[in-house]
């Protein structure tokens, strides 16, 4: 399975304002509407970061891209490659 890897970072003021909840609401929506399909997933990232931010990554199969960008489309994603493994932590959805 082909699958497609994304970046979304919250600033603090993201945070305060609630826009990380958000994104976990709307994402296990979007999880739960495609019949939870294998490999789509919302990951934290543990990195530290200077700004006292936070990263998200989503991964997801090729098939679902088109709906991602629809569903999330208030929040500043952009494509990444697959991150590091040993720092994320999965928040939701099923990461192989």
């Amino acid at each position: 399975m082909e699958k497609r890897w994304y970046r979304i970072r919250f600033s603090q003021k993201e945070i305060l304002n609630n826009k990380e909840a958000q994104l976990k609401r709307e994402f296990e929506m979007l999880y739960r509407r495609s019949s939870s399909p294998d490999g789509m997933a919302l990951l934290l990232s543990q990195e530290k970061s200077m700004d006292k931010g936070v990263i998200y990554y989503i991964s997801l199969p090729k098939s679902f891209a088109l709906e991602l960008s629809v569903t999330m489309s208030n929040y500043s994603i952009t494509t990444s490659g697959e991150p590091a493994g040993h720092d994320l932590l999965l928040v939701a959805g099923e990461h192989s």
